[in-house]
């Protein structure tokens, strides 16, 4: 979900958490105390601007209230979530596009009255600059503090991600990647039985979204999994108005060959400034170019892709489809 703000000093409220799109496994590994302790921090960290060098505080009372656990569970929850967090790191894309990794906190103070966590200016910036250079998800933390499945935060976090355009391809062995599964969950039935299904499930009868998938096969094997994401709130008409004829036109994104998409997927695969916003964790180029020829064949990713390939196409000299 991508928002451009109009002015550099809104932010949202604290019944939201927000994240910069350049961190590439948010929620990866975590345990269900981290994640809810990340969610709960985001606002605190946005709406106060605190620097480096200041502590953010998370009361228990207020973790116990907001998760909906007793304060005996609270206690014990923040404890262990703020000792994991330090030794915990992420992945993301730099703005030369080299991917990096950092911790999440420099140090965490704890007692029974809550827990205090420092963050270095770099996580900082993720959690407070969002604007149309860094692109960010947003969601309310009351919806996402529902979910307590293994991979619910993660699955949810990608579906919001590209809400917007309805569906995303995953490829499948990135997807494992980035999801952390054990071995024993590899093979794609289970990663359906233990995974998928029942995050879908969790995702859509507590969330505001509807979450369902389905497999990309190229032959018969299955090479991505499809996300269809269907926001609950009433959908508003993707049209634009003929004020001459006083009619409807549906918007109509433009179109690629095959040729088009194989060679656009080669060169953005290694752009800097396209894999700055796009690129995910751990991909390779090739993976990232195996990706890339899935999404191209879909008219919301041409669309959303749409600046960057009007812009490789010029550099690199080679003619628009018709």
């Amino acid at each position: 979900l991508r928002i451009i703000m109009q002015k550099q000093n809104i932010v949202y409220s604290k019944a939201h958490a927000v994240f910069q799109n350049r961190i590439l496994d948010l929620y990866k590994s975590m345990s269900l105390d981290e994640k809810r302790l990340l969610v709960l921090l985001s606002p605190i960290v946005r709406t106060t601007k605190i620097k480096e060098g200041q502590s953010v505080f998370l009361s228990a009372d207020e973790y116990a209230k907001e998760c909906g656990i007793s304060h005996t569970r609270a206690y014990e929850g923040l404890a262990d979530a703020s000792k994991k967090l330090v030794r915990r790191y992420f992945s993301y894309s730099t703005e030369d596009g080299k991917q990096t990794v950092a911790n999440w906190i420099l140090r965490s103070t704890y007692d029974e009255g809550g827990v205090d966590v420092y963050f270095t200016d770099e996580v900082l910036t993720m959690l407070q600059v969002f604007d149309e250079l860094n692109p960010y998800t947003k969601y309310k933390k009351e919806i996402i503090l529902k979910l307590k499945g293994d991979y619910a935060f993660e699955i949810y976090h990608i579906a919001k991600q590209n809400e917007g355009l309805g569906k995303t391809d995953l490829v499948l062995e990135q997807l494992k990647v980035n999801l952390d599964v054990p071995k024993s969950y590899h093979d794609l039935s289970n990663l359906k039985k233990r995974v998928l299904d029942p995050s879908c499930e969790e995702i859509t009868k507590n969330t505001d979204i509807n979450l369902s998938y389905e497999t990309v096969k190229r032959g018969r094997s299955v090479i991505a999994i499809r996300f269809i994401i269907d926001n609950k709130k009433p959908k508003k008409n993707n049209t634009i108005k003929n004020n001459s004829k006083n009619e409807n036109i549906p918007i109509q994104p433009p179109k690629l060959t095959q040729i088009d998409v194989n060679i656009l997927a080669k060169k953005l695969s290694k752009d800097m400034e396209f894999g700055s916003k796009y690129a995910k964790a751990g991909e390779s180029y090739e993976q990232t170019e195996e990706r890339l020829r899935i999404e191209l064949t879909q008219p919301d990713y041409v669309k959303k892709y749409a600046p960057h390939i009007t812009r490789v196409k010029l550099k690199e000299g080679f003619k628009s489809p018709k």
